[in-house]
């Protein structure tokens, strides 16, 4: 397995997954679309199957850019509590 370079600090301990969107007439928004979600969730739910539950988090809570336009935690709250089976 090869370390990413997604996060300055984090790429160590850390799985990216980029989606794209979140600019509209060259601003930052969030343009998330009912079947990126959807597949987001699957990535995070196959990527779980492997590791374990891992939480998680937005580029933005890690340095100073908009990307991904939009506060992961809470567009993707559903699926980030973590369960008392784990």
């Amino acid at each position: 397995m090869k370390q990413g370079a997604h996060v300055k600090g984090h790429n160590h301990d850390s799985i990216g997954i980029a989606y794209a969107g979140g600019v509209l007439d060259g601003k930052p928004k969030d343009t998330l679309n009912a079947r990126q979600y959807r597949s987001t969730q699957d990535i995070i739910w196959s990527l779980r199957l492997v590791f374990g539950w891992i939480p998680v988090s937005g580029h933005n809570e890690y340095s100073n850019k908009a990307c991904p336009s939009f506060i992961v935690a809470d567009k993707f709250k559903d699926i980030n509590i973590k369960p008392s089976w784990n």
